[in-house]
């Protein structure tokens, strides 16, 4: 069978076929999740910031929940990464932060700590509008 002709039946059926597209779905999120967990492990599995206040439940400090940590760049240039290279989004990206040597390009931050350095560093998107920082 001609390889256009094989992958014009198999677009044809995916696209009639609800039950293939939500197989389909779920295997890319596993998938997804799957890579996520294995760079929150190599990454240390816990908020690679000093002065986060996150007590875990063993009373050590640093927070372990995967669901609130957050890849950050070191460097604070991901914004401009992620518009210049296709590398920087979803497995792709994954794939990209295992290669590499945990804290030196990438490293793991709780949501508050990310938002903190965020300010801190002035890393923020540039807008119309500004954000002031109270108590800094």
């Amino acid at each position: 069978m001609d390889r256009y002709k094989h992958n014009a039946q198999l677009r044809e059926r995916y696209a009639s076929d609800a039950s293939l597209r939500e197989k389909k779905k779920l295997e890319s999120f596993l998938r997804y999740c799957q890579k996520r967990d294995e760079v929150v492990v190599h990454l240390g599995g816990r908020c690679y910031s000093p002065t986060c206040l996150w007590i875990n439940d063993d009373g050590s400090k640093g927070c372990t929940d995967k669901r609130c940590l957050q890849i950050d760049h070191v460097h604070g240039n991901g914004a401009k990464l992620r518009k210049s290279a296709r590398s920087e989004h979803g497995e792709t990206f994954y794939k990209k932060v295992l290669k590499s040597v945990p804290g030196e390009d990438y490293q793991l931050l709780c949501a508050n700590c990310n938002w903190i350095k965020r300010v801190l560093n002035n890393e923020l998107p540039k807008s119309k509008y500004s954000m002031t920082v109270a108590g800094a």
